[in-house]
């Protein structure tokens, strides 16, 4: 019985040790490209009851279209996409400008909006956004080893328990109800597998 508790200790060493992040660093890419992404959007438009309105609209439409843009890369950048602060900051190509005419956004509806047209920067920093894609796919990598050890030990511990108390139980009992005991800790050990195999994403 010590070599299985010794055999599960180490189990547990394993998958300690399995949680931490590792080194690996995804594929990197084309980090020093000059050009443009493929599809990367030239301008987008804002719409809204007034300029200002307009121009916040123009901004979230950047993020959008940027963020489609990068995910139909090859490799796609799918884990990290730039938010409204660093779309801010980076990607637009000055502060934009009014459109020359107010629009209908809605069909037999007299109600128009003012447009507000953002040009965004045709040379972003592409070896930037990809690291950050990468180090957002190796949190990803991280965050799901954590889980899985994290059962793991869980699964280790219960384990563990159900061993020790069936050993006790059958010491106390002086090995009358061996065979009930077993059968309970098979029950107990089959109804912790299947919760395992529920809780799997």
């Amino acid at each position: 019985m010590t070599r299985v508790f010794l055999t599960l200790a180490a189990m547990s060493a394993l998958l300690w040790c399995s949680i931490g992040d590792s080194g690996a660093q995804p594929a990197a890419g084309n980090l020093g490209k000059s050009e443009p992404p493929v599809g990367w959007p030239r301008e987008v438009n804002g719409y809204g009851k007034d300029l200002e309105t307009a121009k916040k609209n123009a901004v979230k439409q950047a993020v959008i279209r940027i963020k489609v843009c990068l995910e139909n890369q090859n490799p796609p950048l799918e884990a990290w996409h730039p938010d409204e602060a660093y779309v801010r900051e980076y990607l637009l190509d000055g502060p934009g400008r009014a459109g020359e005419e107010d629009v209908q956004l809605v069909e037999n509806v007299d109600l128009k909006a003012k447009v507000w047209i953002q040009p965004i920067r045709q040379s972003p920093k592409w070896g930037e956004m990809v690291r950050y894609n990468q180090t957002a796919q190796r949190q990803e990598v991280s965050a799901h080893r954590q889980t899985f050890a994290g059962y793991g030990l869980a699964a280790l511990t219960a384990l563990l328990g159900v061993v020790w108390g069936y050993l006790r139980l059958d010491e106390w009992t002086s090995g009358r109800f061996s065979r009930w005991l077993q059968v309970g800790a098979i029950t107990v050990l089959v109804l912790a597998g299947a919760a395992w195999l529920l809780v799997q994403p």
